[in-house]
Formats: C-alpha cells, structure tokens, sequence
C-alpha cells in the first residue's frame, strides 16, 4: 500500500482565498471611485457659489446708485415684496431691493442647503462708507433639502451669523463656506465728479 495521503479541499480552500483577494481590491477601487466622486461634488459646489458671487457683483454693477443702498445688499432679502419693474422703471433702491431677493432664491436653489451672509466691510478712513462688501455663502455636503427636523433647524441657524463672525472669517460648524469680497462701484455724478 501506498504512503502518501491524500489531501482534500486545498482547491476549494485556494479559490476561496482567491475571492477574498478579488473583493478586497474590488472594494478599494470602489472606495477611490466613490471618494473622487464626493470630491469631484465639492467642487462642482464651490463652483456654483463662486458664480453666484459673481452674479451678485455683476447685478451690483449693474445698479447706477448701488453704493447708495449698501444697506439694502447687506439686509436681509424681502422675499415677494420687491418690485417686478415690469410697468414702470425701477428706482435704483427697487433695483437694490429686487436683485437681492432674487439671488438669495437663487442661492438656495443652486445649493439646495445653501444660505448666504452679505456684510459691509468697513472703510477705516470713513466706517459710514463700505468700498466693498463681503459675501459668505455656506452649504452642507451631502444634505438633502427634505432632510429631517433637526437639519432644518441647522439650516436656520445659519440665518444667524453675524457680519462680525462672517468678516472673521468663520464658518458655521458643518458647513462648507466660501467667503468672498466685492468692490462697491463708484458711479460718477452729471457734473463727472466721483
């Protein structure tokens, strides 16, 4: 008789540690694809608050006697009151009044979760005159916008930073922030003087 014995199961044994191997770097990959895909979201994000900033600096420019009404850029958006100027022209506070609620609804559509802070950044020769404003928009990754109660709750916080804590450049905990500053255009008067 013979003396060598049989063995069973190694290959059973050694397709199994195959699998293993196979799934642990299949996972990996998934792991990579699925973290540039949040970083690659991000960015979109970043984006997006990037153009609305500059949508509000091109509606500023736009407005004649913007500097006049920094307080109305700065004050909180009067959703539905402002005037269409559809029968008759706008005064430049009208215009003021209608671009800012129109682009804090366009914040919120554009980053769902998204609030945005308007603040005067003081001049220190004359604090009553704001040469530019700055602009905090903030969002939160990965909310959806009919998110549960307590996340609506965040999101109202977020209506309460202040110009201080948004010129110190803070962001609310769990959010993404941008933080950018605009130039107060300085129109000329009939005479020509600025």
């Amino acid at each position: 008789m013979p003396a060598h014995r049989t063995q069973y199961g190694a290959t059973l044994l050694e397709a199994l540690v195959a699998m293993l191997i196979v799934s642990l770097g299949i996972f990996s990959v998934l792991g990579i694809h699925m973290r540039s895909l949040m970083n690659a979201q991000a960015g979109i994000r970043r984006a997006q608050a990037i153009r609305l900033i500059e949508d509000l600096g091109e509606r500023i420019h736009a407005n004649p006697g913007a500097a006049a009404h920094v307080g109305i850029y700065t004050g909180a958006p009067h959703a539905g009151t402002a005037d269409d100027c559809s029968s008759t022209p706008c005064t430049s506070a009208q215009l003021a009044e209608r671009d800012t609620a129109q682009w804090h609804q366009a914040v919120q559509a554009s980053l769902g979760m998204g609030k945005a802070v308007v603040f005067a950044a003081m001049n220190a020769e004359n604090p009553d005159e704001a040469r530019q404003i700055g602009v905090l928009i903030g969002w939160k990754e990965n909310i959806q916008p009919d998110s549960d109660m307590a996340t609506q709750e965040q999101l109202q916080s977020f209506l309460q930073i202040s110009a201080e804590q948004a010129s110190g450049h803070s962001c609310p905990d769990e959010y993404v922030c941008h933080l950018q500053y605009l130039p107060m255009p300085r129109h000329c008067g009939q005479q020509g003087i600025c």
